[in-house]
């Protein structure tokens, strides 16, 4: 069974290649989906470590579909962590489309502002 501790390994070793993989593997994408919570907390530990490719495949893969579950908590993880200034969960964000409860109007409202803002910056 892959984790998000495989995908870390990856990160830390340089290989997005093996980062694509393991993000797009169903045991991550599951987890990322049923433990949402606990994910977010793993990629914000780890996103700056992240080349451009890796934070891709980070936010198609995983953080678009958390924000799809439990996008209330996930969305307040990712703008507070973008406000504290992490460019790299900005540009991690600004790949992610709107999936779930991402389309719900107020979140939709939300998505679309934090996305302008960091096309502003």
């Amino acid at each position: 069974m892959k984790t998000f501790a495989h995908v870390r390994k990856s990160i830390l070793s340089r290989n997005a290649e093996e980062v694509w993989k393991l993000c797009a593997n169903e045991d991550v994408y599951q987890k990322a989906l049923t433990s949402p919570r606990e994910m977010i907390e793993e990629i914000i530990s780890i996103v700056h470590q992240c080349d451009e490719d890796m934070l891709t495949a980070i936010g198609t893969c995983l953080l678009e579909h958390m924000l799809e579950v439990d996008f209330l908590y996930i969305f307040d993880k990712i703008e507070t962590s973008i406000d504290s200034g992490c460019l790299a969960m900005a540009s991690c964000f600004s790949v992610c489309s709107k999936f779930g409860q991402s389309n719900e109007p107020q979140n939709s409202i939300n998505f679309d502002k934090l996305k302008e803002k960091i096309q502003r910056a």
